[in-house]
C-alpha cells in the first residue's frame, strides 16, 4: 500500500485542498507557533478520514502525529501504522522567503525514515522518493489575506541563510523554477544509485552528501553576504558553527558527523599537517588570488576550507607565516614545494565538481566556455603566472615566474 501510485496521488490532493482551506490558513497564522501545529494535526486527520476512508475496498487507518516544537518534520502522516508523509509548516506575515530547516536536521530525517524496517525501502530510487514524500505548507499574508503554497519541500528551496546553523532558504516560488531540487536529487542520484541494493552503503553515502550539501550552502551564502558587502569580509559564521559543535539533540544522539576522530570537533575542525596541505592545494587552484597581494583574498580562501569542513583562525599563517623562504614569499615556496601529481589529482576533482566558477568570477578569471580538462588547466595556469607580480624577495622576479611556469606546464602534463 505504501508504494500504491493511485493512494498518493488521492492523497496529495487530499493535502492540497486542506491547507487551501481559509480556516485552515487563517488559524495557521494567527496561532502561536506549538500550539498550532498540534490543532493543524487534529483537523487534518479528521479531513483525510472524511476523504480518504478507503481505497479499492480496503480501509484506510490514518494517524496525523504533531512531532513536538524545534523539531522536523513538524506533522508526521503515518497509513496504517506506517510513516506514509511528512509535512513542515511555514508562516510569514511579511515576506515570501524565510529561513527553513538546518540542512543536517532535513538529511537526518530522511535518513532514518529510509532505514525504517517495517517500510521495507531498499534501493536508491527508494530514497529518491523520500525527497517527493517530504512536504511543505507555506502560508503567508496578514490574517485575511493569506495565500498558500503545498509541494515538495525541496522544490522550494532557493539557497541556505547561516543564523545559528546553516538552514535552508524557503521560498513561496518554486526556487529558480527548482533548481535547487533538480541539482539535490540528480546529485544524490548519481552518488547512490552506483550502490544498487547495498542499504548499509547508500545509508553512510547519503550522510556524506548532506553533509557537503551544508557546506556548500554556507560557501554560497559566506560569498553572498561578501558580494552584499561590496567584497568587504563579513561577519564569520556563528561560533556554533566553529567551536561549540552540535548539541545532542541536533545529532540524533549519536552525532551526524562519521566516527573517529571527527567526533566532538564540531562541525567545523581545525585540519591536521597533512590536511593543511591537501587544502593548500586545494586553495591555489580554486583561489589563485591567494598568491597575489592584498588581504581581501582571504574571505574567499575561508570559504573554500567551509566547504571542507574545516576552520582555522590563524588561516593567513597557513600560506604566508614566515614572510620569506629561501629568497621567495612563503606562499610560492609552498606552491613550488607542492608534488605535481597532487595538484593535477586535484585540479580534475575541481574540474570534474564544477566548484571552480563561483570561486574564479570572484577572482575576474574569465569562465566562459570552458568545457574541457586540458582547457581549464590552461586557465588557470594563465591565472597562476599573472600572481607573479613584485616579488620583494631577493630572487629576480622573471626568474621565479620562469620556475612557476615550468612546474605549471609540468602539471598540466599529468592531466
Amino acid at each position: 500500500m505504501w508504494r500504491d501510485k493511485d493512494l498518493k496521488k488521492l492523497f496529495l490532493a487530499q493535502i492540497d485542498d486542506f491547507f487551501k482551506r481559509k480556516d485552515v490558513r487563517e488559524m495557521i497564522v494567527g496561532e502561536e507557533d506549538g500550539v498550532m501545529e498540534g490543532k493543524v494535526a487534529i483537523l487534518l486527520k479528521n479531513h483525510l478520514a472524511s476523504g480518504l476512508p478507503q481505497v479499492g475496498g480496503r480501509p484506510l487507518s490514518w494517524e496525523v502525529r504533531f512531532s513536538g516544537r524545534q523539531k522536523f518534520p513538524d506533522l508526521r502522516v503515518e497509513l496504517n501504522g506506517a510513516l506514509y508523509f511528512a509535512i513542515e509548516l511555514k508562516k510569514s506575515a511579511r515576506g515570501q522567503s524565510i529561513p527553513g530547516n538546518s540542512v543536517v536536521e532535513v538529511g537526518r530525517f530522511i535518513k532514518e525514515w529510509f532505514a525504517t524496517k517495517s517500510l521495507g525501502l531498499e534501493s536508491p530510487e527508494d530514497l529518491i522518493e523520500l525527497l517527493d514524500r517530504t512536504y511543505l505548507a507555506f502560508v503567508f499574508g496578514e490574517k485575511g489575506d493569506t495565500e498558500v503554497v503545498v509541494g515538495p519541500y525541496f522544490a522550494h528551496v532557493s539557497g541556505a541563510r547561516v543564523t545559528h546553523n546553516p538552514r535552508y532558504l524557503i521560498t513561496a516560488h518554486s526556487g529558480e523554477e527548482g533548481e535547487f531540487n533538480k541539482e539535490l536529487r540528480s546529485e544524490l542520484r548519481k552518488r547512490i544509485s552506483p550502490l544498487n541494493v547495498n542499504k548499509s552503503e547508500i545509508l553512510r553515502e547519503v550522510e556524506r552528501f548532506f553533509r557537503e550539501t551544508q557546506y556548500k550552502l554556507v560557501v554560497s551564502d559566506y560569498l553572498r553576504k561578501v558580494e552584499a558587502g561590496g567584497g568587504r569580509r563579513p561577519p564569520h559564521v556563528s561560533q556554533y558553527l566553529l567551536t561549540e559543535g552540535p548539541t545532542e539533540d541536533d545529532s540524533g544522539g549519536g552525532g551526524f558527523l562519521a566516527g573517529g576522530d571527527e567526533e566532538g570537533r564540531g562541525v567545523f575542525k581545525n585540519p591536521s599537517s597533512a590536511e593543511k596541505r591537501w587544502l593548500r592545494t586545494l586553495t591555489f587552484v580554486l583561489v589563485p588570488d591567494v598568491l597575489g597581494g592584498g588581504s581581501n583574498k582571504y574571505h574567499l580562501v575561508e570559504a573554500v576550507w567551509f566547504l571542507k569542513g574545516f576552520y582555522l583562525h590563524n588561516l593567513r599563517d597557513v600560506f604566508s607565516a614566515g614572510g620569506q623562504d629561501s629568497g621567495i614569499p612563503r606562499v610560492w615556496s609552498h606552491f613550488l614545494r607542492t608534488p605535481n601529481p597532487l595538484f593535477a589529482k586535484t585540479i580534475k576533482e575541481i574540474y570534474e565538481e564544477g566548484l571552480w566558477r563561483n570561486f574564479w568570477e570572484k577572482q575576474g578569471i574569465p569562465t566562459d566556455d570552458i568545457d574541457e580538462l586540458r582547457k581549464f588547466g590552461q586557465t588557470w595556469k594563465d591565472a597562476v603566472l599573472k600572481r607573479v607580480k613584485k616579488n620583494r624577495g631577493k630572487r629576480d622576479v622573471e626568474d621565479l615566474r620562469e620556475e612557476v611556469r615550468r612546474k605549471a606546464e609540468e602539471i598540466l602534463k599529468g592531466l
